[in-house]
């Protein structure tokens, strides 16, 4: 069920008929309503599955002395072609619980890559998890999603948001 209302979200927009999704994933709609009773849970059951995929992101690149970049890379990848769900994120109500635990873990998944940067110099010795969020809004503008040359512009934000953070590669 989540695959399918990925796939209608990002090609068809986040306004997609959960119906629509019923029918993609095989499923009847009471079974769709039975896990995810309404839009918003469907939306954050896709924002929790991202997370878990960047937390085993993050767990493969435990002992990467460039985590930190290769990990902010992965998220800016994927922010660029998810942008439809970013962008609902970002709209939700901050002050949403499951939202707000949502980004504690975002925040924590760079917690440890980042001290190892900072640790390492190949960040800028001020940088902290929560200025993670900083980072990846720059990464997610909405300038970007609605540009036509929205390639350069993506890759001209990856350059800001490394140049800002301070960056440095080993390799």
């Amino acid at each position: 069920m989540l695959d399918a209302a990925q796939e209608l979200f990002l090609s068809q927009s986040t306004a997609a008929p959960l119906d629509l999704i019923a029918t993609r994933a095989g499923v009847g709609r009471a079974t769709l309503f039975r896990n995810f009773p309404d839009r918003q849970a469907l939306f954050l059951a896709l924002l929790n599955r991202s997370l878990d995929r960047l937390e085993t992101e993050a767990r493969e690149l435990r002992d990467d002395p460039d985590a930190l970049l290769k990990l902010l890379r992965y998220c800016a990848d994927r922010i660029f072609s998810n942008g439809p769900l970013i962008e609902y994120w970002q709209a939700m109500d901050p002050q949403n619980p499951d939202l707000q635990a949502a980004v504690a873990r975002y925040i924590k998944v760079f917690s440890r890559p980042l001290r190892q940067a900072v640790a390492t110099g190949r960040c800028r010795a001020d940088l902290r998890p929560p200025d993670i969020l900083l980072l990846s809004s720059l990464l997610s503008s909405r300038a970007i999603k609605r540009a036509k040359n929205r390639k350069a512009l993506a890759a001209r934000s990856w350059a800001l948001t490394v140049a800002a953070a301070g960056l440095k590669s080993k390799g």
